[in-house]
C-alpha cells in the first residue's frame, strides 16, 4: 500500500521546517510526500533546497498558483499524487505520531471505507473569549477551538473522489465514509497565532464575497 501524503504550501518557513521531517521519519519508504507550493518566498524555498535535490527522498515537488479557489487547488494536488490513498495535511498542521503509526493498520482494517475523517486540535495563540464569541468559535477547557472539529482528510486517491467549493473545501464522490475516534491520539494539531487566524478568516470571507 503506498500512500501520498500531500500538502499544499505558501510563504510557511517555520511550519514546513517541521512538518517535512516529521512525515519522512514516519512514512514507509514506498510513500511519498507531495508539496505544491504556491510561489512561496525565498524563507520557504531555503527550507525546501534541503531536499529538493535529494532524489532518494521521496518528496514531489510542484509550483501550483493558489489562484483564490482551494477546491481547484486541491484537485491539481490530487492529480500529482500516486498512492493508493491521499493524507492531506496543511503545511500548519502536525499529525499525532499514534496516527502515522496506525494509520495503514487503520486503512487495511476498514477495506469498505473510502473516506476518514480525522479529528483536530485547533489552539490559536492569545484568543480569548471576547475573539471567540466574534469569530463563533467554542472553547473547550483545554482551549481547543470547535473539538472534535472533524476534517476529511484520508481519502481513496480516485478521479471520483474530488475537491468541491471555493473556500471552506469539501470531498464529495466517496462510497463510505467513516469519522475516526474523538481521541488526541487520532488527531490532527492546528496551531495559529492570533495574528495568522485573523489573517485566514479575512482571506476566507475576501474569497466567499468575490
Amino acid at each position: 500500500m503506498k500512500i501520498s501524503y500531500a500538502v499544499t504550501t505558501h510563504n510557511e518557513h517555520k511550519e514546513i521546517a517541521e512538518l517535512i521531517p516529521f512525515i519522512l521519519k514516519h512514512k514507509d519508504k514506498e510513500d511519498e510526500l507531495v508539496i505544491i507550493d504556491d510561489h512561496s518566498d525565498y524563507k520557504t524555498w531555503y527550507v525546501f533546497d534541503e531536499y529538493i535535490h535529494d532524489l532518494d527522498s521521496g518528496i514531489k515537488f510542484v509550483e501550483h498558483g493558489f489562484g483564490g479557489d482551494f477546491s481547484i487547488h486541491k484537485n491539481f494536488m490530487n492529480s500529482q499524487c500516486s498512492g493508493e490513498w491521499i493524507v492531506n495535511i496543511d503545511a500548519d498542521e502536525m499529525p499525532n505520531e499514534f496516527l502515522m503509526k496506525n494509520i495503514k493498520g487503520l486503512l487495511e482494517m476498514n477495506p469498505e471505507v473510502d473516506l476518514f475523517w480525522v479529528p483536530r486540535v485547533n489552539t490559536v495563540n492569545g484568543i480569548t473569549p471576547e475573539h471567540a464569541r466574534m469569530w463563533g468559535y467554542q472553547l473547550n477547557k483545554e482551549g481547543w477551538v470547535n473539538w472534535p472539529d472533524p476534517q476529511q482528510r484520508i481519502y481513496r486517491n480516485r478521479e471520483d473522489i474530488k475537491w468541491t467549493r471555493r473556500v471552506h473545501e469539501r470531498l464529495v464522490g466517496a462510497d463510505k465514509d467513516a469519522f475516526l475516534p474523538f481521541e488526541e491520539q487520532w488527531c490532527f494539531y492546528h496551531h495559529k497565532t492570533l495574528e495568522k487566524q485573523a489573517s485566514q478568516n479575512k482571506l476566507y470571507g475576501n474569497i466567499q464575497n468575490n
